[in-house]
């Protein structure tokens, strides 16, 4: 049962949309600090209007867009955003970006790299020729 849950994380990515979204108080207080809920707010609004639910690409975008700052005030939400995270990166992986700027060793060992190629003479230098 728990592996099929790690295999759908739009369902708890959904959770979070309802039960936060339906609550309506961080509405206008979260609008400009947060790039989570005008996201949030945005697909919910769309989903009541005209019944188009959040695709599973646009749920994913939605927990990308948490940052984990700690100013939404339901625990819960927190929790669930971290779930549903933390689920999509267990199937999905990481995005290439992410998993670049995360690898500190690979990225210090590829400026080696171009480092040393720097450094190596150009031919106008080998022979002595000033430019």
């Amino acid at each position: 049962m728990k592996d099929l849950e790690k295999a759908h994380p739009e369902k708890a990515a959904r959770q979070v949309l309802e039960s936060c979204a339906d609550c309506d108080v961080c509405r206008f207080l979260m609008d400009t600090s947060c790039p989570f809920f005008p996201e949030l707010y945005r697909l919910y609004d769309r989903e009541l209007d005209g019944g188009k639910k959040a695709t599973p690409q646009e749920l994913r975008h939605l927990v990308d867009l948490c940052n984990f700052c700690g100013q939404c005030p339901c625990p819960n939400i927190r929790a669930g955003t971290i779930e549903a995270k933390t689920r999509f990166i267990e199937r999905d992986g990481l995005k290439f970006g992410v998993r670049t700027i995360e690898d500190v060793e690979r990225v210090a060992r590829l400026c080696g790299a171009f480092s040393a190629i720097d450094q190596r003479p150009f031919p106008s230098q080998l022979h002595g020729c000033a430019s």
